[in-house]
C-alpha cells in the first residue's frame, strides 16, 4: 500500500513538473521568435558579425538590444525595435560611458534626492527613450522602493526615476 501511495505522489509531482516546463516553454517561446528575429535582421542590415549579448527591452517602444562584434572586431551595441518602421540604431561601445562608469555616476555623481540613491542596484542594461540610447539601472531605494533610473548613453545626463 505505501509502495502504490509513493509511486501514486512520484507520478503526481512529475506530472506537475513537466507541466510547469511546458508552460513555461510556451510562455517564452514568443519572447526567443522575437529574439531571433531582430537578431537575423541586424545581421542583414548592420554591421553586427557576432552577437555576445542579447537583451529586451520596453519603454514606450520595445527594442532588443545586441552587443556583438563588426567586421573590424569592434565591439558595437545595436538597438533593434520591435516596430518594423523604425530604423535600427548602431553605435560603437567606446562611443559612450561604460557599465562600470555608470554605475560609479549612480553611486556618486548624480544629484539624486537622499530617498532615491540606491540601496541596492538589482541591474543595469541599455534601452532606447525617444530615439535616444540609454543605461535602464533597476535598484532599490533607501526607502526600499523598486525604482528605475534612465542615464544617456554618451554623456550620463539622468532622464527620469520611476519609484513603484
Amino acid at each position: 500500500m505505501k509502495k502504490a501511495l509513493l509511486y501514486g505522489l512520484f507520478l503526481v509531482v512529475l506530472f506537475i513538473l513537466g507541466l510547469a516546463a511546458y508552460v513555461y516553454q510556451s510562455a517564452s517561446n514568443p519572447l526567443r521568435t522575437e529574439e531571433e528575429s531582430a537578431l537575423e535582421r541586424a545581421l542583414a542590415e548592420t554591421p553586427l558579425v557576432k552577437a555576445e549579448k542579447v537583451d529586451w527591452f520596453h519603454y514606450l517602444d520595445q527594442y532588443v538590444v545586441i552587443k556583438g562584434k563588426n567586421r573590424d572586431g569592434e565591439n558595437i551595441i545595436v538597438w533593434v525595435p520591435k516596430a518594423k518602421d523604425k530604423d535600427i540604431t548602431v553605435k560603437k561601445e567606446s562611443e559612450g560611458l561604460t557599465e562600470r562608469e555608470v554605475l560609479a555616476m549612480v553611486r556618486e555623481g548624480l544629484a539624486l534626492k537622499d530617498d532615491q540613491r540606491p540601496k541596492e542596484i538589482v541591474r543595469v542594461k541599455l534601452g532606447m527613450i525617444e530615439n535616444t540610447p540609454v543605461y535602464e539601472i533597476s535598484y532599490i531605494d533607501q526607502k526600499g522602493r523598486y525604482s528605475f533610473l534612465y542615464i544617456d548613453f554618451y554623456e550620463g545626463n539622468w532622464y527620469r526615476v520611476y519609484n513603484l
